[in-house]
């Protein structure tokens, strides 16, 4: 059982990382500058959504990773 704890909080730790760092990069480029002065609440909402997202994603990722890795008893 402590593998499945490892992976998936390892996982669920990279890809929200992943997720909310490529939000921040990608953000002001993509457009954000159109929305006027509230650009900066939206991309500060677009991270926090991106870390709960990206944590969700890796947690079931790291778990059907660790299922699919580790023998079946």
């Amino acid at each position: 059982m402590g593998f499945y704890a490892i992976n998936i909080s390892t996982a669920a730790t990279a890809i929200s990382l992943l997720l909310s760092t490529s939000v921040l990069f990608l953000g002001p480029r993509v457009g954000m500058q159109r929305m006027g002065r509230w650009s900066g609440i939206a991309l500060i909402g677009a991270y926090v959504l991106a870390i709960g997202v990206g944590a969700l994603i890796g947690a079931l990722g790291g778990f059907f990773l660790t299922r699919k890795l580790l023998p079946h008893r």
